[in-house]
């Protein structure tokens, strides 16, 4: 009997403290659903994310699992391609960032070089008249 309670466990069966085999079904289906929608986000070749979430590659290709009753793929995976999601995030904000003040600076540069250029011109128009 405890045999099978830890293969149930390992294998996403029954949740622990004796909870309904319907709430594992619905939280496995939760997290096949969050697993396609971060897998749909990230975009990386299945490869990538085996080695970012530490599965082989068949199993990252075998999940969601759909046809599967009792595999899903786990919280912890989900939260390592949660936390990579972020990390994307953070870099294109910081890339965002960059780029405005980058092209801040440029256009600082421009207005100075079109005043540098043209103002001497525009001096000698006013000494002609």
């Amino acid at each position: 009997m405890k045999k099978e309670a830890v293969r149930s466990k390992s294998r996403g069966g029954r949740p622990p403290y004796g909870g309904s085999r319907e709430v594992a079904a619905a939280d496995r289906t939760r997290r096949r659903e969050e697993y396609v929608d971060l897998r749909r986000r990230l975009a990386m070749s299945p490869a990538a994310l085996a080695k970012l979430v530490g599965l082989s590659v068949g199993t990252v290709r075998h999940f969601p699992a759909w046809t599967s009753p009792l595999d899903a793929p786990t919280d912890a995976t989900l939260a390592l391609m949660r936390a990579e999601l972020v990390r994307r995030a953070h870099a294109t904000l910081a890339e965002a960032e960059m780029r405005a003040e980058i092209e801040a600076e440029l256009a600082v540069h421009e207005a100075r070089w079109h005043v540098e250029k043209y103002d001497a011109g525009a001096e000698d128009l006013e000494d002609a008249a």
